[in-house]
């Protein structure tokens, strides 16, 4: 652009929120209205509390959880026999138009050793609140019950959206779409 991006190494970059000029396009704390993004969202799936039991016998469920939007899905690691299990895990998702089509879902799973693991409850997660840069952690109530704490962070990259040009499953994707061209 004609006035030039800040570089990394502006003053005031590395100190958060503080160094932040209000007002600035796509800056520190600035609404994502402000920005034009493509822009990264950042995800940390910190922890859960009051998860439905398991089963019948109210056992604990292995909770895990998977995240999703359009065709990229990430999933957390499961723990053993816990209702209020703490995962700390921390995901990317590369983000090309906001306002989004529609949410990010969260789902809270149960790792199940013999046949197919249940899907236990779920959130749907909204990033129009967030602000550029600024860390969001937040208490969802999950349906039909329980909470997560799930922190967001938009991260605005301006020429940034070759970075996810290797991911796999992309290449997954063409083939299907050859496969609807031949069901045609």
């Amino acid at each position: 652009g004609p006035h030039g991006a800040a570089p990394y190494g502006a003053p005031g970059a590395h100190g958060g929120a503080h160094g932040a000029m209000p007002g600035v396009q796509g800056g520190t704390g600035a609404p994502l209205s402000q920005s034009r993004g493509p822009w990264r969202l950042h995800v940390r799936i910190i922890e859960a509390r009051n998860l439905p039991a398991a089963d019948m016998l109210s056992q604990s469920a292995d909770p895990y959880c998977k995240i999703s939007y359009k065709k990229t899905e990430f999933k957390t690691h499961h723990i053993t026999s816990h209702r209020n299990p703490k995962w700390n895990a921390k995901f990317e998702f590369p983000l090309d138009k906001l306002p989004l089509k529609k949410p990010i879902e969260l789902t809270v799973w149960d790792h199940d050793k013999i046949g197919k693991d249940d899907k236990m409850c779920s959130v749907d997660l909204k990033v129009d609140h967030l602000l550029i840069g600024v860390a969001k952690e937040e208490w969802f109530h999950l349906r039909p019950r329980g909470e997560i704490l799930v922190e967001m962070k938009m991260v605005d990259t301006p020429g940034g959206h070759l970075v996810y040009g290797g991911d796999k499953k992309d290449k997954k994707k063409d083939k299907k779409d050859k496969k609807d061209k031949k069901k045609k």
